[in-house]
């Protein structure tokens, strides 16, 4: 073997561990996402398992133009309250609720065996309501 041909094959090793180099790194941290990811959706699962609202009544006050809905978190898990999504009649009218208040008090954070009233302005009175919480946990309520 030539001088030529031992730097040649010095270069191409190299090489070959500089990409694999690059290579091992773009693995690692492409398991790493879906690690992080993985666990993720097993948190959402466990908290959503653990989630359980009941909707208690329905009331709808024709001179405010206002849905009145009384639901109690029967879960162990904490709820978003301010990030509730309600749908009346199958139409989403999150963006109209207008507060989310426990015995009076206006909340963010909605704690197990507590009883939420969330207010909804809406010229219509449903026959059918459905909350959702930030976590997908949802209940159903129908005339």
């Amino acid at each position: 073997m030539g001088l030529s041909t031992s730097v040649a094959s010095v270069i191409l090793l190299v090489a070959i561990i500089g990409s694999a180099t690059v290579i091992y790194n773009v693995l690692s941290a492409s398991e790493d996402i879906v690690r992080k990811a993985e666990n993720t959706r097993m948190e959402l699962k466990f908290e959503k398992l653990h989630t359980f609202i009941t909707i208690d009544n329905v009331t709808y006050d024709a001179a405010n133009k206002t849905v009145i809905i009384n639901a109690t978190n029967e879960g162990s898990t904490v709820i978003l309250a301010d990030q509730i999504d309600v749908l009346l009649d199958g139409r989403i009218y999150t963006q109209n609720i207008t507060s989310t208040t426990v015995d009076g008090v206006e909340v963010t954070l909605w704690l197990p065996e507590e009883t939420l009233s969330i207010k909804v302005n809406s010229s219509i009175n449903p026959s059918r309501v459905k909350v959702v919480a930030h976590n997908g946990a949802s209940a159903y309520w129908e005339v």
